[in-house]
């Protein structure tokens, strides 16, 4: 086809970086969840009954504490990575996407040029054999 441009072409690329986008993203929602599993739950041990007991029970108060205060971090830094990576993830996307229509207006250019040029020897040559004049030169396309 002459001059053309492809549009289903453009379709099929921006699908694919969709596509490529939503598989990301699933497997940085995977990556959360795993890392969602390894927190570490609080214990409630009455085990050690050997020991002193209330120098247990506030040893144990304080390390729940920690642990709570800590998987709640996790779970905070876990978000945002998430929320970063979300947003870098759609622009990187969005260029993805600027740069296959730039590379679709260049070579729609490309072909348009070469077919003038395609063109304009062709009515050369015509205008040649209809004046039954001679092609002096060796006509190349470049």
């Amino acid at each position: 086809k002459k001059g053309g441009k492809d549009k289903k072409g453009t379709k099929d690329n921006t699908d694919n970086a969709l596509n490529v986008m939503n598989l990301i993203l699933d497997k940085l929602q995977n990556g959360v969840d795993l890392a969602a599993q390894h927190i570490i739950e609080p214990e409630d041990n009455e085990n050690n009954e050997n020991e002193n007991e209330e120098e247990q029970v506030e040893f144990r108060q304080l390390q729940n504490d920690i642990i709570r205060d800590e998987n709640e971090r996790l779970k905070m830094r876990l978000t945002r990575l998430s929320t970063i990576l979300s947003y870098y993830l759609q622009d990187v996307n969005d260029r993805h996407i600027n740069l296959m229509e730039k590379l679709d207006k260049w070579i729609g250019l490309r072909i348009d040029s070469e077919n003038s040029a395609i063109d304009s020897l062709v009515n050369h040559i015509q205008k040649s054999i209809e004046n039954e004049s001679e092609l002096n030169f060796r006509l190349i396309l470049e």
